[in-house]
Order: structure tokens, then sequence, then C-alpha cells
């Protein structure tokens, strides 16, 4: 489990694709918001996907491919994320910020 004292925040483009978000540490909770068209998506440990939340406040469940998927299945020494193909969390063309604590 994770200290909750590393965080980072970044911003990306979104491409549309599934996108690898490197980091120095492995985080247990990542939020990614769309400042293009107003949604996030957020997930924690354990959790691939995560929870959309759109401008009308309502929320729904993604799945991995489409969400947040926190670290490497294949390289499990790899520290980082991936986002998915859902609009809210990597639209192509999208402005994206993200927020990951360790």
């Amino acid at each position: 489990m994770g200290s909750g004292v590393l965080k980072k925040t970044g911003r990306f483009q979104g491409t549309g694709a599934e996108k690898w978000i490197p980091l120095d540490f492995h985080p247990v909770y990542v939020k990614v918001s769309n400042l293009t068209t107003p949604s996030s998506v957020e997930t924690f440990e354990s959790v691939d996907g995560g929870v959309r939340t759109v401008t009308a406040g309502t929320q729904s469940v993604l799945a991995a491919a489409a969400g947040i998927k926190l670290g490497d299945p294949a390289n499990p020494d790899a520290m980082g994320f991936f986002v998915g193909t859902d609009d809210a969390c990597n639209k192509d063309g999208d402005d994206l910020v993200f927020l990951a604590v360790e």
C-alpha cells in the first residue's frame, strides 16, 4: 500500500488510443480530468477502469480498456498508468490533466 506521500500532476493531449503515462512511483489513486469536454475518470488500487463523471454529475463504471489501469501487467516493475479509450480520460485532441498519488 502506498504512503500517500508522493504525488504528481501532469498534462497530456488525448490520442483516443491506450496511452502510457510514466511516473517515478507506483500509484494507488489516479484522477484524469478532461479540460476540453468537462468530465473525469478516477480509479483506486485494485480497481481497473474506474468511475467516469460527466458534467451533469452522472457517474458510470468503466472497464479497464476504456478507463484507467494502474501499472503494467506485462511489466510489474513499470511505474505509471494507462489511460484507455474513453472520451472522459483520453479523447483524441483534447487537453487532459491528471493527479496521481502513491
